[in-house]
């Protein structure tokens, strides 16, 4: 018997491996045949090798949860908003980075990820004249 058929039976039988003392023991909840204990007791080297290695977990990046944008650059999910253009323009930021992110509210109209890359979507310029005015701290001329 090999000792993957070996190990197979011994999964199947509830079994588990471990390291006592420097010696490979064997739990079983129900009996094994005893070609699978030679192939096991043929194969302890190999095992106790096995047992005492280094683990190397393999990293795993999760996907974010929904409704939630990771940052292009470090991955992080907590964000911070941040109020521009006397609090009519809130700018979303990184917490981790400082990286942008994206616009929250442009001049006092809400944005979405979606409405940011509608092709042909204007936003509208408000009341009193446009935004450009009122960023230079000016009042747009009467007509």
């Amino acid at each position: 018997m090999t000792l993957a058929e070996a190990l197979g039976l011994l999964d199947t039988a509830g079994g588990r491996l471990g390291l006592v003392d420097g010696r490979v023991s064997v739990v079983v909840a129900v009996a094994i045949p005893e070609a699978a204990w030679e192939a096991l007791a043929a194969h302890r080297d190999e095992l106790r090798a096995s047992l005492t290695a280094p683990r190397e977990v393999p990293t795993v990046r999760l996907p974010p949860p929904a409704g939630v944008d990771p940052c292009d650059r470090c991955g992080s999910t907590e964000t911070t908003d941040i109020a521009i253009h006397d609090g009519m323009s809130v700018r979303r930021d990184c917490v981790r980075c400082g990286r942008f992110s994206r616009f929250v509210q442009w001049y006092g109209v809400p944005r979405t990820r979606e409405s940011m890359h509608t092709p042909g979507r204007t936003i509208p310029v408000g009341e009193g004249g446009g935004n450009l005015a009122r960023v230079a701290g000016r009042k747009p001329p009467v007509l």
